[in-house]
């Protein structure tokens, strides 16, 4: 076996400072690294200064395995390792006195299903209107590179472990060179290996990486950059990042090309920066950089090393953060609704209409001295801190109503509807108050209209019925006197029940007819029947109205039985006259006489009632005219005024028709005429001749004295007193 020549302690020398070369390269190669690594951000994420987080872009939630509606029940003490909060909180503190953090820090997180990841983030403090509310970080995910350095860490401890042996062996003999001139070219290639290691992570990395030289002209960019900025790198590599996608000056006036310039001096001044860039297109992007200088071997500044991440969304986010404060602000101080802001109960904000109705300077109302309970009337105390303590609670409150005393000590009926929010720095009590004092005074006096008209219904001799659809919803004491049904039973049973079976079938028609809006006589004759299976006729008058929000049928009915009977008996007599002598016709003129009594009687009962409505009904709805009515409660009281003239026209008919001397036929076929009923259609509904129409219309014109024919009988109808 042939032996090597044994090197001389020259060559040794060359050789061990050359292997010292080769760990430097590969120290310098770990530092590019590491600076690489340490300043990656992907992920956006806001908490407040107790932790407690608040939003996270798409990319945190992803990386951390989170939904969206997770995030606020996390705190970053159950994302963090146990060993590492000591430093978190610390950090956290550094945020609060400084405003933002001086330095890059790594965190192990756990994800939601278990598994641990390694970031780097950096963060600063959210102000509003001056007052530091919350933190917004930036992180992104360096698990692969603390990987990859634990594995750099570990060739290096043996690379050196390998040095440390090699240069015992040199003191030791020279025996050994073999060994080690071979151990160096494995360490050659394991650097060899590390550098292309690091251009393909340089490459593949998702941010922005240049090196420039002190002037800021490019000398190397990578392949994300490129895509990024949308240049080929034959455009920007040894060309000035001023004109290519660095502006002269940013949108808000900014120098950029100075800022450049001191950047090659004093790098040192600019470890994290955030400009205004530009691509290809023109667009406008924000980058958050991190500049670090690299030093030639005299110790001069020959290289800047940049890192860069676009911020554009996170910029885009906070300037739509300040534009919704502002439209809130304006939506309320517009509102014509009292809106306030109660934190732990002080009122935080109000709007101008607080002012306006309560009589209060905003300051004074938000003053910290200023205890918001005294805004309450005595009566509503209870219920106002029984539904504060529920919001203390976390609990949800409906809407309620209760009594408010402005300034002036003036009492006012508001209705609240309440929500907790999160505000500034924790919950809060957003309230929109409505002042309802002018609708309860109005209701007020829609329910003295009611009364008075149960109490007129109550008293008057009359049958007095409410139906909706089929079903009765009132009747008043007379209807129990003419009908024997109780209040409970009539309630519990359909209209229809009440009337003959000869005449359902035209009453539920008309009935069913009028609820629906359709024109139909208001006033006709009825058969109904009693509890205890009498038939009774009635003279019922009804009228389509409004009850409880929907159509209804007011119906007020007259037992006529007796004058039916007689009606019957007379033309009974009528008839026996016929064949009857003379002494018949003292007994046809004394049922007259009991007849005209009987309309006597009716005419009276007829004035009486009018004579009611116009003292006890017309003047309360005349005072309720002048009050202060809303457009619905104005529309509601001329539609009670309608149907009163409806329902009480036919006794003015009647009144006249006394005065006139018309028969009960001449009055039917009157009211039908008032209503513009044809010959033909009152024929239909009286079972007559058109011809006999004709000849009671005749006799009818004649009682009235209307000898002209250019008189028009309807409108003579319904003109008042018959006039």
């Amino acid at each position: 076996m042939k032996t090597l020549p044994k090197p001389t302690y020259k060559e040794l020398e060359e050789q061990n400072l050359k292997l010292k070369q080769t760990v430097d390269e590969m120290r310098a190669g770990h530092e590019q690294y590491r600076a690489l690594y340490a300043h990656r951000f992907n992920c956006i994420y806001i908490h407040d200064l107790e932790g407690n987080f608040l939003d996270a872009n798409d990319a945190a939630l992803k990386l951390l395995g989170y939904e969206r509606e997770e995030v606020s029940s996390l705190n970053f003490s159950t994302l963090i390792g146990q060993d590492q909060l000591p430093k978190a909180f610390e950090i956290l503190e550094e945020i609060k006195q400084r405003g933002y953090e001086s330095k890059v820090v790594e965190y192990k997180l756990k994800r939601k299903d278990g598994s641990w990841i390694w970031i780097d983030t950096g963060g600063s403090l959210i102000f509003e209107n001056g007052i530091p509310r919350a933190i917004l970080g930036v992180a992104r995910d360096i698990t692969a590179r603390k990987q990859a350095e634990a594995d750099l860490q570990q060739a290096r401890n043996e690379l050196e472990s390998r040095i440390k042996a090699r240069t015992a062996e040199l003191t030791a003999a020279n025996r050994r060179l073999e060994s080690e001139i071979e151990d160096r070219k494995q360490i050659e290639a394991a650097l060899e290996k590390s550098e292309r290691n690091y251009r393909q992570l340089v490459q593949s990395v998702n941010s922005i990486i240049l090196r420039l030289d002190s002037t800021g002209n490019v000398r190397f960019i990578n392949e994300f950059a490129l895509k990024f900025f949308g240049y080929p790198e034959t455009e920007i590599v040894g060309r000035n990042v001023i004109g290519t996608i660095v502006p002269p000056a940013e949108s808000s006036g900014r120098d950029l090309a100075a800022m450049i310039k001191d950047i090659g001096r004093h790098p040192e001044r600019y470890l994290n920066n955030e400009n205004e860039n530009q691509r290809r297109n023109g667009q406008r992007v924000w980058i958050a950089w991190t500049n670090k200088g690299i030093a030639d071997e005299k110790g001069e500044i020959s290289e800047i090393l940049c890192v860069g991440n676009d911020i554009t969304e996170r910029r885009d986010t906070e300037e739509a953060l300040r534009e919704s404060e502002a439209k809130f602000r304006s939506v309320t101080e517009q509102s014509a609704n009292m809106i306030f802001i109660n934190k732990k109960g002080r009122v935080v904000y109000c709007n101008k209409k607080c002012e306006d109705i309560m009589g209060y300077r905003r300051e004074e109302l938000c003053s910290p001295d200023f205890d918001f309970l005294t805004l309450i009337a005595p009566e509503s105390l209870k219920i106002v801190r029984s539904a504060f303590q529920k919001h203390m609670a976390g609990k949800d409150v409906e809407p309620y109503e209760y009594r408010l005393i402005n300034k002036d000590s003036k009492k006012l009926d508001v209705i609240i509807t309440t929500k907790l929010i999160q505000y500034e720095d924790g919950g809060a009590i957003l309230g929109i108050v409505t002042d309802i004092t002018q609708r309860r005074k109005a209701e007020q006096a829609l329910l003295e209209s009611e009364a008075k008209f149960r109490a007129l219904a109550e008293s008057a001799p009359a049958a007095t019925v409410i139906i909706a659809g089929e079903k009765i919803l009132y009747v008043n004491p007379a209807f129990k006197q003419i009908t024997g049904y109780t209040n409970e039973e009539a309630l519990a049973m359909d209209f229809w029940d009440v009337i003959h079976p000869d005449m359902q079938g035209l009453v539920k028609k008309r009935g069913i007819a009028r609820q629906r809006g359709a024109t139909v006589p208001s006033r006709y004759e009825v058969k109904a029947l009693t509890k205890d299976g009498q038939t009774k006729w009635m003279d019922m008058v009804a009228t389509a109205i409004n009850y409880g929000g929907k159509a209804a049928t007011l119906a007020m009915a007259y037992d006529i039985t007796e004058r039916k009977q007689a009606e019957d008996a007379l033309l009974a007599r009528e008839q026996e006259l016929e064949s009857q002598t003379r002494d018949l016709a003292e007994m046809n003129a004394a049922l007259k006489v009991l007849l005209k009594k009987r309309e006597d009687d009716k005419v009276v009962l007829e004035n009486n009632m009018l004579s009611n409505v116009e003292q006890l009904i017309k003047p309360y709805l005349q005072n309720l005219k002048h009050t202060n009515l809303s457009d619905r409660q104005a529309n509601l009281l001329e539609i009670i005024e309608t149907n009163f003239a409806e329902i009480l026209s036919p006794f003015v008919l009647h009144f006249s028709a006394h005065k006139y001397r018309l028969t009960p036929k001449e009055i039917q076929i009157a009211n039908l005429i008032k209503q513009g009923k044809t010959n033909k259609e009152i024929a239909e509904i009286m079972s007559l001749s058109v011809r006999t129409i004709e000849f009671h219309r005749t006799k009818i014109r004649s009682k009235f004295g209307l000898k002209n024919g250019k008189d028009n009988l309807q409108a003579h109808l319904i003109a008042p007193d018959g006039r």
